[in-house]
């Protein structure tokens, strides 16, 4: 069993360090191997898909980035050297299992609307079960959310 709640306790930002860390938590697969499943189709994702989804690369630096205070997807994006178009998919991934949730909109300098994002996991366990990755996710609010059922 891997141990993530100290690691994401600890980190509030993507900053080199922490993109490291996240890096070295999440392994150094494949970053673009989630993008064809992860597009439109974040809905129909099986729990064993949802765990490999939390357990991505790019995905854990997303999480950690958004740990402390909501960000937008650009800043994301620039902070942990993520392609923005990865960046977006993965947010609405992680979105859609319920580990990042909308925080604010508001209008930029620029005059464009920007959605910020906030992370409500406090902490991870991840393990393999029967030869299945199995993650469970303890979120802000205490409740305790398990990946990987099949």
């Amino acid at each position: 069993m891997i141990m993530f709640t100290e690691s994401l306790n600890r980190m509030g930002a993507c900053t080199p360090c922490s993109a490291r860390d996240a890096r070295n938590v999440a392994g150094k697969g494949g970053d673009d191997a989630f993008d064809g499943k992860f597009g439109q189709g974040c809905a129909r994702l099986n729990g064993d898909e949802a765990a490999r989804l939390i357990t991505d690369r790019y995905s854990a630096m997303i999480l950690f980035a958004m740990q402390l205070r909501p960000k937008g997807a650009q800043a994301v994006s620039q902070q942990c050297g993520i392609p923005i178009a990865a960046c977006y998919r993965r947010i609405k991934a992680l979105e859609t299992i319920g580990v990042v949730e909308k925080a604010e909109r508001f209008l930029n300098q620029r005059g464009k609307w920007v959605q910020t994002y906030l992370s409500v996991v406090k902490g991870m366990d991840v393990g393999l079960d029967q030869g299945r990755i199995r993650v469970s996710i303890t979120l802000r609010d205490g409740r305790l959310r398990t990946l990987g059922d099949g």
